[in-house]
């Protein structure tokens, strides 16, 4: 999943293979292109995302941190409690001292790209190939 925060841009994968002491199915990876948007959600969140910011110029996203699911989930959900914005853009602007201008200008970029396809795909309405419902959850 994507996620575009007042704290950076991240792409949340489940790691492909296995450490010695976990399953890959009991962590995820939190993947940036940037350092500083990592370390930015470390210290808003430290307890949660605790860990060594892994680097490799050999990947797709230069900059990875590896976390418990479960640890991850308390963080998104905290992300959620924190919206306190009526415009995203306009929220990032205000931190993009430390965020960088790019990031704000890339977040310009994508509502661009998708405002048009929105705009494309009012012709295109289909609702016959959305996805099933998640089920129930139940704890």
């Amino acid at each position: 999943m994507w996620l575009f925060t007042r704290y950076g841009f991240f792409s949340v994968t489940q790691p492909t293979k296995d450490n010695p002491t976990v399953k890959a199915s009991e962590l995820v990876q939190i993947r940036a292109r940037m350092r500083m948007h990592l370390q930015a959600l470390q210290a808003r969140f430290p307890v949660g995302l605790a860990g060594e910011i892994l680097e490799s110029e050999e990947t797709d996203y230069r900059y990875r941190l590896i976390v418990e699911r479960r640890c991850f989930q308390r963080v998104a959900a905290a992300l959620v409690g924190e919206l306190d914005y009526s415009n995203f853009k306009g929220a990032c602007s205000r931190h993009s001292t430390w965020l960088g201008s790019g990031y704000t200008h890339a977040l310009h970029e994508v509502w661009s790209i998708h405002h048009g396809l929105q705009q494309g795909s009012e012709a295109h309405t289909n609702s016959k190939s959305l996805p099933a419902p998640a089920p129930e959850d139940h704890h």
